[in-house]
């Protein structure tokens, strides 16, 4: 079989015996691929840092007959991450972009919106962008690119249009609905209006837009209980990450 030629970032990477590791990328053109890097861990020198996490990289690879994992070939640092690492609370922010973005990318099927996201708001965290913002975009949109975020414009229950007044979504039957229709129970999040307008500025807004503008910190929570629950939902558990995320809802550096 031919190589197969991609971009793409790091997403993890994990010993395998010794000398070897098994590397999960998430690539523009086939997705999500998991690949043996051969006397990776025994000679630093065949790929040098280029299988750090956040990574960008472009890959040959080689797929391999009754195996679930391809072999890597070669490996071209494009684009490092070494200096957003070096920040503890950026690493660890990036940490769980990883496990979230292992868990919602597809296996070989691109996904060139998602893959989009992930590059842009990696270059707005260059670019100054505050954690707690990257955070909760990256939620929010990894939410609606797969098809969990409802319609926000109206009240599923009497058609009243959201947002003014505040919202409340059903993050298990994902249905939104205005304050008045919302019945209290568990799996309901509820957004005043700072929190709804903050919602509305993060589905209409570039990254690189939200650098360095102020922002709501009662609707920045809101958004982030939204989110986080609804991503929960989906994956029925917490991802273990996210424990070291706490500090970062109190602050937007």
């Amino acid at each position: 079989m031919p190589p197969i030629r991609a971009e793409g970032f790091v997403l993890r990477s994990q010993p395998l015996g010794e000398a070897d590791k098994i590397v999960t990328l998430l690539t523009r053109e086939e997705g999500k691929i998991r690949a043996l890097a051969k006397s990776a861990r025994k000679s630093r020198r065949r790929f040098g840092s280029a299988l750090e996490p956040w990574s960008r990289v472009g890959v040959a690879l080689f797929e391999r007959e009754s195996s679930d994992l391809a072999r890597l070939d070669a490996c071209d640092l494009l684009e490092s991450a070494f200096r957003l690492q070096e920040d503890f609370d950026t690493a660890c922010l990036l940490a769980y972009l990883s496990e979230v973005s292992d868990l919602f990318s597809r296996d070989r099927q691109p996904e060139p919106h998602y893959y989009r996201l992930l590059e842009s708001l990696l270059r707005a965290l260059r670019e100054g962008l505050a954690r707690a913002v990257a955070r909760r975009y990256f939620e929010v949109w990894t939410l609606r690119l797969h098809g969990l975020l409802p319609e926000l414009s109206r009240c599923e229950e009497c058609g009243a249009a959201l947002g003014s007044r505040g919202l409340v979504v059903d993050v298990v039957s994902g249905g939104a609905f205005c304050p008045r229709c919302a019945r209290p129970g568990a799996g309901r999040a509820s957004l005043k209006p700072a929190g709804a307008a903050l919602l509305d500025r993060i589905l209409r807004s570039h990254p690189a837009h939200l650098i360095g503008a102020p922002h709501d910190a009662s609707g920045l929570g809101e958004v982030g209980h939204l989110a986080s629950s609804a991503l929960a939902a989906f994956a029925q558990t917490r991802f273990r990450s996210e424990r070291f995320l706490a500090p970062l809802h109190q602050a937007a550096s």
